[in-house]
């Protein structure tokens, strides 16, 4: 959003050709923590204009802060119940199906990790995504930053891919394996044993 500024429409999508799409909140999240290039950075404000950019705006912090406490609304003044009898509506003649789910993002069939997408990248190195999701990733001079928001980052493109070779390595705390599941740590191969 340029110096002093926010976003204000932390839910808005920000759409630039070629590239993949981004909520709001993690383009300023990305750029917060590093992920945008500074020559690009300085570029953003004017093409940005669906976050709604603003002095003071929403702030997203960098790293993750308490939620505060519930604050007291004022209870309304009762409302009078309506009186029985009530004639319920008649159901439709013809009713329609059940709402239909939304598409799951693609999942490789080899590994079970979602689909590395054009000009994104996986942070745990290709078939492998992380297990711990909620982990805090943190590295020198660096903002901490939480595995899931690190991987979402890389896959919107927000990680350069000259960068992201780099990462696996470094992120042991993520927990990244084959499909997102750990491996189970315990157990080992049973080696049968004649009968005597």
């Amino acid at each position: 959003c340029g110096e002093g500024k926010c976003i204000t429409n932390t839910v808005a999508i920000f759409e630039y050709p070629e590239q993949p799409t981004v909520p709001c909140s993690i383009l300023q999240m990305s750029g917060y923590i590093g992920f945008v290039p500074l020559d690009q950075c300085a570029m953003l404000p004017p093409l940005i204009g669906v976050c709604e950019c603003a002095p003071g705006g929403v702030a997203i912090a960098p790293t993750l802060a308490p939620t505060p406490g519930p604050t007291t609304a004022p209870t309304p003044a009762p409302v009078d119940p309506t009186p029985a009898p009530v004639n319920p509506t008649p159901a439709p003649v013809d009713p329609t199906s059940a709402p239909v789910a939304p598409t799951p993002a693609p999942v490789d069939s080899v590994s079970g990790c979602p689909e590395t997408p054009p000009n994104g990248c996986s942070v745990c190195g290709e078939g492998k995504c992380i297990t711990n999701a909620d982990a805090i990733f943190a590295f020198p001079e660096q903002p901490a930053i939480q595995c899931n928001l690190l991987q979402t980052s890389g896959y919107n493109g927000f990680v350069p891919l000259t960068t992201c070779p780099l990462i696996p390595p470094l992120i042991g705390v993520c927990g990244c394996a084959p499909g997102g599941v750990m491996p189970d740590p315990t157990a080992a191969p049973v080696v049968p044993t004649a009968a005597p």
